[in-house]
């Protein structure tokens, strides 16, 4: 969860029951960061997330993937129902 989401539901979390003595209605805040498709180009990798967001990042950050061939890199593949990389 981003720094700001989880924060706020940390504060929500805690404040539960005043806020529901009070009337206030609570929304739950979820959001699902698990991987579900992943792109290569030749600088960079993007990563597709189950809620929407697509991250790219330069191949740099990941030596191992950087060194890869292009068809190495073609078969990593989402694995652990979108927690990973393979």
């Amino acid at each position: 969860m981003p720094k700001k989401l989880g924060k706020l539901h940390s504060i929500v979390q805690e404040n539960q029951q005043i806020f529901l003595r009070l009337g206030i209605a609570i929304l739950a805040i979820q959001t699902d960061e698990r991987l579900q498709q992943l792109h290569f180009t030749q600088d960079t990798i993007s990563l597709d997330l189950m809620d929407g967001p697509t991250i790219t990042v330069p191949l740099v950050s990941y030596p191992r993937s950087l060194n890869a061939t292009p068809a190495q890199r073609q078969k990593l593949q989402v694995c652990g129902g979108g927690e990973g990389i393979h």
